[in-house]
């Protein structure tokens, strides 16, 4: 059976790796356990800005013929 840890998010970070800088995201449960996940540019992105709680326009969808 699968066990399930809720976490929250506690930072994001930038760690050097041998391709250069990346972005991690640092999770943190109750008993105050660290989980650091390599995640990419445009996630660490799309993250930061949901939790500051910003919300983008709805993009433009509209066609032209």
């Amino acid at each position: 059976m699968e066990e399930f840890v809720k976490v929250q998010i506690s930072g994001f970070a930038q760690v050097n790796t041998p391709y250069g800088p990346t972005p991690v995201l640092l999770l943190e449960d109750d008993v105050e356990r660290i989980l650091v996940i390599v995640i990419g540019e445009a996630e660490a992105s799309s993250i930061a800005a949901a939790v500051r709680g910003f919300q983008p326009p709805v993009p433009n969808t509209m066609i032209s013929l």
